[in-house]
């Protein structure tokens, strides 16, 4: 989890999944929603497989760094302002898989079952039965993941200056 800490972002559906697996282990990235910092802190206190990792700090590379060493980034985000979520675009640089809500654009961007997973009930329930899902098949796991980093070269502005310059010079 790689967002703002607070239930319109969908925390408590991860630290719900966590819950129903305590083998697996959920790293929390992010600033804490001041409204919910207490909460939050009461909630992952009993969690043994949960850690708070605080904000990041660091440049792009870093950040690419740190999430390749995950499986899944997840987003059950349902915020109400909630564009285009960079961290979507972010952890397919980092070749990562995506499990998101079916909120706003998010299905947009995710080809659920192809290059990411999309929740349609988002709750804890259906996070943990679909990462369940890619732990016990990895010919759903390995696939998504390379695909991740095909996916990842729309989002490089180098593969477009070229282009925009020639529409610059023909305009």
């Amino acid at each position: 989890y790689f967002s703002l800490i607070s239930r319109s972002k969908g925390i408590e559906v991860v630290l719900g999944a966590s819950r129903l697996m305590p083998a697996v282990r959920f790293d929390i990235y992010g600033e804490l929603d001041d409204e919910y910092a207490d909460t939050f802190g009461l909630e992952i206190e009993n969690l043994a497989n949960v850690r708070y990792k605080g904000v990041f700090r660091g440049n792009d590379h870093d950040k690419y760094e740190l999430l390749n060493g995950y499986d899944v980034m997840l987003l059950p985000t349902r915020h109400y302002a909630e564009g285009v979520p960079g961290i979507i675009v972010e952890s397919r640089i980092a070749g990562i898989i995506p499990v998101v809500s079916r909120w706003n654009y998010n299905a947009e961007l995710i080809k659920n079952g192809e290059d990411g997973l999309l929740l349609d009930e988002n709750t804890s329930e259906e996070l943990a039965e679909k990462l369940n899902g890619l732990w016990k098949d990895y010919r759903l796991y390995l696939p998504m993941r390379l695909r991740q980093r095909r996916e990842a070269e729309k989002y490089y502005i180098d593969n477009y200056v070229q282009a925009i310059s020639e529409i610059m010079r023909n305009a």
